[in-house]
């Protein structure tokens, strides 16, 4: 199958596609999700069920879940989706660097978006100071390693 270059280096291709794709279906969960809130907290009946999708968004209930199964062999009962889709997240980010992002993540999307629109808008991007980058960068990996030692110092104590 051949592949015609786009006439400028920032044209939409299958990925951009794909990515609209994803953000449309992450804005039907959440709408779907709104509903269900609305209804659950509601008097009436529930009409429309909490949908399945939305779990994907529970990345500490898939931590947590992921920190029982070694220790206990048990699935997650109550979110086993934020399992998959965190197992699927790191095994696709390890595998394909950050084809997750770039593929999957509606976040990624809407940075990917208003980064065309300032560069449509304006011919550049802003960019922030080093400092700012770099801060916000040891903020995330603090985080994660806040979560790995966690996890290690329980196992080893024998916590689950």
């Amino acid at each position: 199958m051949s592949h015609t270059p786009s006439p400028t280096p920032y044209g939409w291709n299958r990925r951009n596609w794909f990515q609209t794709g994803v953000l449309i279906v992450t804005l039907a969960i959440g709408f779907q999700f709104y509903i269900y809130v609305h209804q659950a907290t509601g008097s009436g009946n529930i009409a429309v069920s909490r949908p399945p999708g939305v779990e994907g968004f529970l990345p500490i209930g898939a931590l947590m879940g992921w920190k029982l199964f070694p220790t206990t062999g048990a699935w997650d009962p109550i979110h086993p989706a934020a399992m998959v889709i965190l197992g699927f997240a790191a095994v696709i980010s390890a595998a394909l660097r950050k084809s997750f992002c770039a593929w999957f993540c509606p976040v990624g999307t809407i940075s990917e978006l208003l980064w065309r629109f300032g560069r449509k808008m304006m011919g550049e991007n802003f960019l922030p100071p080093l400092w700012i980058g770099t801060s916000l960068r040891g903020g995330k990996i603090s985080t994660a390693g806040i979560f790995c030692m966690d996890y290690l110092f329980n196992v080893a104590a024998g916590h689950p």
